[in-house]
């Protein structure tokens, strides 16, 4: 499976790591990594929405340390999960201080994918916590301006003791 920046293991950062998918919607990253400031970034995408990657990032004013995992299929590789959870990937999970998890964006395979590396991270013991991103905005306005803010809602038993960061 590609892989963009794969850290080798001694090259791990601790700290926050980030864990997102990315569709074709690039404000779903911009808001994620402005609302958390990560350290590292995983991106969950496939190869027509990684292109906007790089532009999200500029428009957030971050430089995370950032590993991408591009699926096969984003439609309907539910299977892809597995393979996506790489070394490399693992090596991050567990080096990491805290790991957040953006359930929203994406398709729903993505969006599965994420859920999955959640659930490693905890298998792992590392502190990991799920939220969802809201814009409240009309579609039409959220493609034609995407880099506008949006609301972040926690979505496990305990609140984020610091929700921007």
């Amino acid at each position: 499976m590609p892989s963009r920046e794969a850290p080798r293991e001694a090259d791990v950062d601790t700290g926050r790591l980030l864990v997102t998918p990315l569709g074709l919607s690039p404000g779903v990253v911009y808001s994620a990594v402005r609302l958390t400031r990560p350290t590292t970034l995983l991106v969950i995408t496939s190869a027509s929405a990684e292109a906007q990657l790089a532009a999200a990032l500029e428009e957030a004013a971050a430089q995370p340390r950032t590993l991408v995992r591009l699926m096969a299929d984003p439609h309907v590789g539910f299977r892809e999960a597995a393979g996506l959870l790489d070394a490399d990937v693992r090596a991050a999970l567990e080096a990491a201080d805290e790991v957040l998890v953006n359930i929203t964006g994406g398709t729903t395979v993505m969006q599965y994918v994420v859920q999955r590396i959640a659930e490693t991270a905890q298998s792992l013991g590392t502190p990991t916590r799920r939220f969802a991103l809201v814009d409240r905005r009309a579609v039409e306005a959220q493609r034609a301006e995407p880099y506008v803010l949006g609301e972040i809602v926690w979505l496990d038993d305990r609140e984020a003791t610091d929700a921007t960061g």
